[in-house]
């Protein structure tokens, strides 16, 4: 049971992570692409 039981937990606070990751990466991403930018300029 407490296997299980965390199993639940750890998928739920993996879903509620999930929601903010995408918004992390675009974030991430767009200022990996402006510093390669402004090092090509």
């Amino acid at each position: 049971m407490k296997a299980l039981t965390f199993n639940v937990h750890f998928s739920y606070h993996f879903l509620e992570n999930f929601v903010f990751d995408p918004y992390i990466r675009i974030l991430f991403c767009y200022g990996k692409d402006s510093v390669s930018n402004s090092k090509r300029v």
